[in-house]
């Protein structure tokens, strides 16, 4: 019997990437019974009809011996046939764009991950690798489905034909989220919380006004609201809030008045910290320009942004328009005074409170 790869370490268990498309779908498919829930729509009857599933187990697709800590890919799981001691793995992979050369990276991913195999079990076989691929971008998938989509056998159908066998094929599977109807998605047998993602992925294009979207998915954002994993919940809302162009101020009070009340308070919670988190980017790009230290290069610019920023908050506060005092401390206030304004939003009752010295 083949030795088990090791399991994902505790650190890697909770991190959640700060990329958002990839991101979420790390987050959304990490739990092993999340990724069983993908696999069994999108892999052969044939094939599910002899794997255990329910034993699913993620592993590190990070080789320990790889010294710059390289990912093989998005995800990697490890399942058993049933009645055998055969691992298979599957590589799960995030695409936004369509990739030609993906069978090829695919078989660099399987070439690694089987090279790290064989370098911790000397002896046996190689386990079987099964690639698949979300994709979510605006265009329909039109890579070649396998590596000999790729190679060029030649024109003669006789001389392919004598040389496909001869050559790896690597065929991946993709789920083509451009192709599925929302409706299809919604009626999926998974859990809230991938569902919820892939809904999202489709529909949260950099334009998208998802203030007219996310609430057509009430009842998952309900169900996901009210799961014990709070980090599910705060990741999808930090995801809605910063996917598309739409600031997130604007798009928490848009989405507000159309979700249940237990899950508004969250929304607004959340766009408040996204938008302090923006101001001190703000300050700190200021910093590294050199305009807190009186250096004009690059000071109108980190200025220029801490302050639209923090207009954007104080009118959301104040439920309108700033007045004109306001908006003249604003314009007339210091870095180290934004700086301390910034700090202050969160907890100040008005906008006069936040500028009051």
């Amino acid at each position: 019997m083949p030795r088990r790869t090791p399991p994902v370490p505790p650190e890697v268990e909770t991190r959640i990437d700060a990329s958002p498309h990839d991101g979420l779908f790390r987050y959304a498919f990490r739990r092993p019974e999340h990724a069983a829930a993908a696999l069994r729509t999108w892999l052969p009857e044939p094939l599910l009809a002899h794997l255990d599933l329910a034993a699913l187990r993620r592993i590190d697709p990070v080789s320990g011996d790889d010294r710059l800590g390289e990912r093989r890919c998005d995800l990697l799981f490890e399942a058993r046939l049933k009645g055998r001691p055969v691992l298979i793995q599957f590589v799960l992979e995030h695409q936004s764009t369509v990739d030609r050369d993906m069978p090829l990276r695919l078989l660099r991913t399987t070439a690694e991950l089987w090279t790290d195999w064989r370098r911790r079990h000397p002896s046996g076989r190689l386990p079987p690798i099964v690639p698949c691929v979300l994709y979510h971008g605006a265009r329909r998938w039109t890579a070649p489905r396998d590596l000999h989509g790729l190679l060029d056998l030649g024109d003669a159908p006789e001389v392919a034909a004598a040389m496909s066998p001869l050559v790896p094929q690597l065929r991946y599977l993709v789920d083509d989220l451009n192709r599925a109807p929302e409706s299809a998605l919604r009626a999926r047998p998974w859990p809230a919380l991938p569902k919820l993602a892939v809904l999202l992925l489709k529909c949260a294009r950099p334009d998208a006004d998802l203030s007219t979207v996310v609430p057509r998915w009430a009842e998952l954002v309900r169900a996901l609201a009210a799961d014990p994993d709070r980090d599910a919940w705060s990741a999808i809302v930090r995801y809605i809030l910063t996917a598309t162009v739409t600031p997130p101020g604007e798009l928490a009070e848009r989405l507000a008045g159309h979700l249940p009340g237990e899950v508004q308070e969250e929304i607004m919670s959340t766009a408040d910290k996204l938008i302090a988190e923006g101001m001190a980017r703000g300050l700190a790009r200021g910093r590294e320009e050199g305009w807190v230290e009186g250096r004009e290069e690059g000071r109108e610019e980190g200025l220029a942004l801490v302050r639209s920023i923090l207009r954007k908050q104080l009118q959301l506060l104040n439920g309108g328009p700033l007045s004109t005092a306001v908006q003249s401390s604003i314009d007339s206030a210091s870095a180290e005074t934004l700086a301390r304004w910034t700090e202050r939003v969160l907890t100040a009752p008005t906008a006069e409170a936040v500028v009051s010295d």
